[in-house]
């Protein structure tokens, strides 16, 4: 049997999903057409549907070798590539490939999903948004563009303001403060009790570095310090330690200090939070977990809105061996939107400029 029979063949056995079929036919090529780029692109891509990524890296760097014209190997090379964990030669490829065959989406998507596994946020938004431009191929490719757009889009680094206060993403500069947040017990003891008082400053320096390696989308949270605006000093800790876009839900938490929290600065870093969750994520619920030991926290809740869906008895240990109860809260996009209470507080924080702690 001729080369373009066996060629074709092996090609129609992979459009018919007979992967491992489509390989056992297509070998043989490489001894017999061994300087056919080809060969080597069909195979290579055979190997990475059976999982044989490093396999598929030597046979698809073959194929661009024998001929660098063609974009497709080497968008093919470059998913290869970051099979293997290679990221830096992996963007290589990619690049090379839309450089060849700019309207190949494909090359776009991966190119941006490269990029963000090299934490290279700002580069990977541009190649899925660049994407997005372009008519998609199939509607799955234009899925993981939208995600992969949204996942590296700017607002997730950038401070968030909210009337009096501006949460800014927990950085290195920030671990002083930290430590000095966990010895204040009778704070902690409402924002989270479980963590010790005496933090370790370099085991939260290697945290926080090894978080900024990826994307807050990527690792499903986001950290804050809450800022007073117009005195720029930090107030207190809001994050959402669980963030599911999939199911549209965010896990809230937050806490202001003393003297913050005795002026309502407490209510607006929670609708500060609250505002980037349903403005800028548009979940369709925040959930939130408060102790039963925290019956200020729980009252302030509800007078912003939530609800309590339950309540989990004796759910956390503490080192002393107390156990805490926690209420569970929920805040639905509705009421955000429309809770005639919500939208007075709305109102009232975001012209609070210069809300001052007298």
């Amino acid at each position: 049997m001729s080369f373009d029979p066996v060629f074709q063949s092996a090609r129609q056995l992979a459009g018919q999903g007979q992967t491992e079929a489509a390989l056992a036919l297509a070998a043989p090529l490489a001894y017999s057409h061994p300087t056919d780029p080809r060969v080597w692109n069909l195979i290579g891509s055979l190997q990475m549907q059976l999982g044989q990524a490093e396999q598929a890296v030597d046979s698809l760097r073959k194929s661009v070798n024998l001929d660098g014209k063609a974009g497709i190997p080497w968008i093919n090379f470059g998913h290869a590539l970051r099979r293997v964990k290679q990221f830096p030669q992996a963007i290589e490829a990619f690049q090379n490939g839309t450089q060849r065959s700019p309207l190949e989406v494909e090359g776009h998507v991966g190119l941006g999903e490269a990029l963000l596994e090299a934490s290279r946020f700002a580069e990977s938004h541009a190649a899925f948004s660049y994407a997005l431009g372009i008519m998609p191929e199939r509607a799955q490719q234009q899925e993981r563009a939208k995600v992969g757009q949204f996942g590296t889009d700017p607002f997730w680094w950038q401070p968030h303001r909210f009337g009096p206060v501006e949460l800014r993403p927990m950085t290195l500069e920030d671990v002083p403060y930290f430590v000095e947040s966990c010895a204040d017990r009778a704070f902690m003891d409402l924002f989270n009790a479980p963590q010790s008082a005496k933090a370790n400053a370099a085991e939260l320096v290697r945290s926080i570095s090894e978080e900024s390696l990826l994307a807050p989308a990527q690792r499903g949270n986001i950290k804050w310090i809450a800022w007073h605006k117009a005195q720029q000093q930090r107030i207190g800790m809001v994050g959402f330690p669980n963030i599911n876009l999939l199911h549209g839900r965010a896990e809230g938490a937050g806490g202001v200090r003393h003297p913050w929290a005795e002026r309502g600065l407490g209510v607006a870093a929670w609708l500060a939070g609250l505002d980037f969750a349903f403005g800028r994520l548009g979940v369709h619920k925040v959930v939130a977990y408060v102790y039963d030991s925290n019956p200020m926290g729980l009252k302030q809740l509800l007078n912003i809105g939530f609800t309590e869906e339950g309540f989990l008895c004796d759910h956390i240990r503490l080192q002393s061996g107390r156990w805490l109860g926690l209420h569970s809260l929920a805040l639905f996009r509705t009421d955000w939107e429309s809770n005639p209470r919500l939208v007075r507080l709305k109102h009232y924080f975001k012209k609070s400029e210069t809300f001052r702690v007298m």
